[in-house]
């Protein structure tokens, strides 16, 4: 079976809807994680056309994500034709970035300067 990706971003609708109890979620100390998946408050959105870097819990620091849209998109409105070009750049900057740690890992070199 080939495993498959899904990006969303999701949110907690906890204290936006229920604004008397304000303390962050019992279970797991208010982290926001993949736990939140099965929680009642959780919502989301899809995350389209984002190149991302997640960290260990999955999730993604708002400096880790560029997300095609507002000043990227062309005044022709052609955006398809400029999507297609976004993936291409973010895929050939994925396999750039496998290259450049792979070089460094087999180097013994464990810190950029």
């Amino acid at each position: 079976m080939r495993m498959k990706r899904i990006l969303i971003e999701g949110y907690c609708e906890k204290n936006r809807v229920s604004k008397k109890d304000n303390k962050p979620c019992r279970e797991y100390k208010g982290e926001f994680g993949p736990h939140c998946v099965e929680c009642d408050w959780f919502s989301w959105t899809p995350a389209e056309n984002a190149f991302v870097y997640t960290n260990k819990n999955s999730t993604v620091d708002s400096d880790d994500v560029i997300q095609f849209g507002d000043e990227m998109e062309a005044d022709d409105f052609n955006s398809e034709k400029y999507i297609r070009l976004w993936h291409k750049i973010c895929s050939k900057k994925i396999d750039e970035a496998y290259e450049e740690f792979m070089k460094y890992r087999n180097a013994g070199i464990d810190e950029i300067q």
